[in-house]
């Protein structure tokens, strides 16, 4: 507490602190309200106190990576976490990361957040939508049936050329991999692309609708 008190780099002090002292609640709690990370070194027991993991996760919501499993299923928790910062998703029990509202919180903040989300919600368009229309490149994190979904395919085309004022060669050849078969699609990302991709991409030798 005195180090806390001072100002001191806590870190090594806290690592290094007796184990009767990580299972003082007071302590804990001091610790982890200067740096939320000192969780991982907390006891078990503390691990799983709701109000001493909230404060870490207030301080640092990566914290929530050394909470007790019951706790990484805390809907309130979960979504505190998110909020902050999209990756702490990973950390949450698999119920959390197929919770709609919990993984749209997560991808509204950082969309690659996606990845962490159960097989379901890859698979649904509304989150899918969510994620393309911010990050276009997180379709690579959608299933195979909603990353050749239409819809889909064209948020990340018009995004994608809306962001970067053109496409990256390797994401748009992708793309264009995924739409080949739908004319409609292929059509739009012609329309979006730079005129050097639209004849090396869409309109290639592959391609069932290229130029003849």
């Amino acid at each position: 507490l005195e180090a806390i008190g001072a100002g001191e780099d806590i870190e090594d002090e806290f690592e290094n602190a007796s184990d009767e002292l990580k299972d003082d609640r007071d302590v804990v709690l001091a610790a982890v309200s200067a740096s939320g990370l000192l969780l991982e070194y907390c006891s078990d027991r503390l691990q799983n106190d709701i109000t001493v993991v909230k404060a870490a996760v207030q301080q640092a919501c990566s914290a929530i990576e050394h909470a007790s499993d019951e706790l990484r299923g805390d809907r309130e928790l979960v979504l505190a976490a998110v909020r902050k910062h999209g990756l702490t998703l990973q950390y949450a029990s698999e119920e959390l990361r197929g919770d709609r509202e919990v993984v749209l919180e997560a991808i509204a903040c950082w969309g690659h957040a996606l990845k962490f989300a159960t097989d379901e919600l890859r698979d649904d368009r509304e989150v899918i939508l969510a994620a393309v229309k911010q990050w276009p490149e997180t379709i690579d994190h959608a299933t195979t049936k909603m990353a050749c979904d239409r819809e889909v395919l064209m948020h990340a085309f018009i995004n994608e050329a809306r962001k970067f004022d053109c496409l990256y060669d390797q994401f748009f050849s992708e793309l264009c991999s995924k739409a080949r078969g739908d004319k409609e699609v292929v059509l739009m990302a012609v329309r979006w692309a730079p005129r050097e991709k639209q004849a090396r991409c869409c309109y290639d030798e592959e391609c069932p609708h290229r130029q003849r």
